[in-house]
């Protein structure tokens, strides 16, 4: 019905059903097809009056199908073949334009493209008992408004982005939301525009995709509460959150980076206030928890990393730019890392206290502990290392990267586990410390100090001469990672950030390190405990300044040894320059080498040792005074004794008697220097140089002393083209044809047996020699110008000059026994010789 008022205010009013068949309107910039369209079982009401404007009551329900809409430019196309609207609607236009719907409505197989951008749904349902949507285009005094509260359930939604740059696509199973949503746009007089949601929004079988480099899929999303967005052109943007947001099944695929990541479940609630100021103003309270962490890699098949949980607690941010978290836990951490050597790292628990931070800029955290982490080698599942528990306190890092720690703590530190018992395990560490650390990418890592208490290393050298430690780790390698490994280390040649640290510590009751070589017939064991260890001034970024470096501890629990000196371990060749002194140490624990190389057990005694060490540009450089003190041995291999005799001046027994002193003491003094690439020293190559090297001045600078006014005449040297060693005492002189002992000659006597009593291993050699003049009874010592020494002896000459000589040496030998108490075993005589010089003097030589 229509009609006119007399004012001209015109009114219709409809009561009916509607049907349009293949309707089509279009214009030139629009296009609407509808086949069929119909309106039914409503009312509509049309009013525009002078006084309220134009008014349209709309109640009833449309439905159509095959909807189509194409706009040209741009091009937009709209496809609906099913459209069902049910409901009142209201609409009034006068200053402004204002509806008020309480209409639900259902579409079906909807589909909007606006190239390169699509969207589509299967069903979308606008619904609820308390659905209405609320529009106000405003006024000059009042704000463009929306208010919508209903149900709304999109099935199978999906949107694209077919840009070549882009290619973005989104899909689920259901989006829904349930709830108001409010917008209010800015005014003049309202600078701020607002959007206020308050409701529930879920999600299933939701996926997101950017080309070939991310894949984002997530089983269910569900966000109950209350969100507030506050913004304008000269207000900054502001954010009020009340929410509770769960998710189930997350995963994330960076084709790009080769990296999968899965997230089980992830709850979330925040409340409070977000502002984008100058500076980020935050204020509330938060928290999370999230479940089933998984990280993979395409170049690995196990897993990169899996968390179990990960929490956060009492998230506080009172205002400003100031936010404190209270606590941050990680629980059952592994990760795992393929290559030559494919590793388990686990960290069973890992808490965070008290994270802060008053300007989003810089955060603290006051405390980070983590319990019992482990490194686990996958191949053969041993323990490759691990701790009791990790400590740092007082972390402070800021967003250009810089990070400082007041300190690290961790104890019962474990390399090379097998069991519980200390001797399974080759290093131990009872706890250490490192203090004021510092790092950022200028200057590396720096650090006051590190404190190490308690460390303890088992070395042992087995049968076929590899350490258990190569032996343990080989078993953990891959062999089919080896090649890969290699060839990346060769590509990324980076040069490492500098390392810094004032000074090391080792201190402890239990520091040592425990050594075995099996390979010896006899095996060798040693044990250094270590009381200090220092070292001082660590900087790789000066590899030119050596480190300050002293070791004072024990060998075998009663050799005192001190180490000090300087190392630069940061030069391209190691360079150091070190002093070292030992004290006490027994020298029977050195018999395992010296039966392997020499044949020679060291049965007893001690040794004293003081070198000084000097490495440069690979050259090496050592002098080692070595005091061997109370010496025995005995010869266990014959074979191999009798080669190094055959290499010494004498034989070795013979040598060690020679060098000792009147305390049985041995000063030997061994040098060793060249490159170190073309050294090969071997003990016995160290016992012939220092012994070849020590018996001649040894033996001389004693018998000056033993022998007094008569040791200038004696005389110690090597034959000539020999190695041999001779050593010639003064002789005793006889008057010719006689063989009585010269007067004056106790003193001389007295002297030898001193000798044989300091030396209780040397033996005299009496060794008489005549001259081939004496053979003629007439003749005199004067009368040297008639010596006739071309004349030839008879036998019978020859015969009484031998028993001459013979008896000569035997009344030395008599004498030395009867006076002196000298071994008559000791006192050996040699055969006569008969000396034709015409300058030969009648004597017995006393040799050694």
């Amino acid at each position: 019905m229509f009609r006119m008022a007399d004012n001209g205010d015109i009114f219709v009013d409809y009561d009916g059903m509607l049907s349009v068949d293949r309707g089509h309107i279009a214009g030139q910039s629009f296009s609407v097809k509808g086949a069929p369209v119909r309106w039914k079982n409503g009312e509509i009401h049309f009013s525009m009056t002078e006084k309220e404007g134009i008014k349209v009551d709309v109640d009833g329900r449309l439905t159509g199908k095959d909807i189509g809409v194409n706009i040209p430019d741009p091009i937009i196309k709209v496809r609906g073949p099913v459209v069902d609207i049910n409901g009142k609607v209201d609409v009034t236009i006068d200053n402004a334009v204002k509806v008020d719907a309480a209409a639900g409505f259902a579409l079906q197989k909807l589909n909007f493209s606006m190239p390169p951008l699509s969207a589509g749904v299967k069903s979308l349902v606008w619904e609820g008992k308390n659905r209405r949507i609320r529009f106000t285009s405003g006024t000059e005094n009042t704000p463009l408004s929306v208010i919508v509260g209903g149900q709304l359930i999109a099935d199978q939604p999906t949107f694209a982005d077919q840009d070549p740059d882009v290619r973005l696509t989104a899909q689920g199973k259901q989006m829904a939301w349930n709830g108001n949503i409010s917008y209010q746009a800015e005014s003049g007089k309202q600078p701020t525009s607002s959007i206020k949601t308050r409701g529930k929004l879920t999600g299933t079988d939701l996926a997101v995709s950017l080309g070939d480099f991310l894949h984002y899929t997530q089983k269910s999303l569900r966000n109950y509460g209350s969100i507030n967005v506050d913004f304008g052109t000269k207000v900054p943007l502001k954010l009020q959150l009340d929410n509770a947001i769960a998710g189930k099944d997350i995963s994330l695929n960076l084709k790009g980076a080769g990296l999968a990541i899965h997230q089980q479940s992830i709850d979330i609630t925040d409340k409070g206030n977000l502002s984008l100021q100058e500076n980020l103003t935050v204020q509330g309270t938060g928290s999370l928890k999230a479940n089933g962490l998984t990280i993979n890699t395409a170049s690995q098949k196990s897993p990169l990393a899996d968390l179990k949980q990960f929490t956060i607690e009492a998230v506080q941010a009172p205002g400003g730019s100031t936010i404190t978290i209270g606590k941050a836990t990680a629980n059952d951490l592994m990760v795992q890392v393929d290559g030559s050597m494919p590793l388990a790292v686990s960290v069973p628990d890992i808490t965070i206290h008290n994270i802060h931070s008053t300007d989003l800029k810089t955060y603290t955290i006051a405390k980070m502990t983590a319990q019992t982490p482990a490194i686990t080698a996958k191949k053969n599942k041993a323990k490759l290392a691990g701790l009791n528990s990790l400590e740092i306190r007082h972390l402070t890092a800021d967003t250009s990267g810089g990070v400082s720690i007041d300190r690290i703590h961790f104890d019962d530190l474990y390399f090379l586990k097998i069991s519980k018992k200390a001797g399974d395990n080759i290093c131990t560490i009872g706890g250490a410390a490192l203090s004021k650390i510092g790092w950022n990418s200028k200057t590396g890592l720096r650090g006051d100090s590190l404190n190490f208490s308690d460390l303890f290393c088992n070395l042992i050298r087995e049968k076929d001469g590899d350490l258990v430690l190569a032996k343990r780790l080989a078993a953990m390698r891959d062999s089919a990672g080896k090649a890969t490994k290699k060839k990346t280390t060769q590509d990324q040649k980076t040069e490492a950030p500098p390392i810094a640290l004032a000074k090391v510590t080792l201190h402890g009751k239990k520091s040592g390190i425990h050594f075995e070589d099996h390979t010896l017939e006899v095996p060798f064991t040693s044990n250094l405990g270590i009381n200090t260890l220092q070292i001082q001034g660590i900087d790789s970024g000066k590899p030119n300044k050596p480190a300050s470096l002293l070791l004072e501890g024990s060998l075998e629990e009663r050799a005192p040894l001190k180490i000090t000196g300087t190392i630069a371990p940061f030069l391209q060749d190691l360079a150091l320059k070190l002093h070292i002194s030992l004290k006490n140490y027994p020298l029977s624990n050195l018999s395992a080498y010296t039966v392997q190389s020499v044949g020679v057990a060291l049965a007893d005694g001690s040794m004293r040792l003081t070198s000084d060490i000097s490495l440069k540009k690979r050259y090496l450089d050592m002098k080692n005074k070595v005091v061997l003190q109370q010496l025995k041995t005995s010869t266990i291999s014959k074979e191999l004794a009798e080669k190094l005799d055959n290499q010494l001046p004498i034989p070795l027994d013979a040598a060690l008697a020679m060098l000792r002193d009147r305390k049985d003491t041995i000063t030997l003094d061994v040098p060793l220097s060249g490159p170190v690439d073309k050294l090969s020293v071997g003990i016995s190559d160290i016992l012939i140089t220092a012994l070849g090297k020590a018996i001649v001045p040894a033996a001389s600078g004693y018998l000056v002393y033993a022998l007094g006014p008569y040791g200038a005449l004696a005389w110690v040297g090597m034959e000539v083209g020999s190695r041999i060693l001779e050593v010639r005492l003064p002789p005793v002189l006889f008057k010719p044809g006689d063989d009585t002992l010269p007067e004056k000659s106790e003193d001389y006597f007295k002297r030898l047996a001193r000798i044989l009593q300091d030396k209780p291993d040397v033996d005299f050699r009496l060794c008489p020699k005549v001259a081939a003049w004496e053979a003629d009874a007439d003749r005199t010592k004067e009368d040297e110008k008639t010596k006739d020494t071309s004349k030839q002896l008879s036998d019978e000459e020859r015969k009484r000059l031998m028993e001459l000589g013979q008896k000569r040496a035997q009344n030395v030998k008599e004498h030395l026994v009867e006076q002196y108490g000298c071994d008559r075993d000791r006192l050996l005589i040699c055969t006569t010789e008969i000396d034709k010089n015409i300058s030969a003097k009648p004597r017995v030589d006393i040799r050694m």
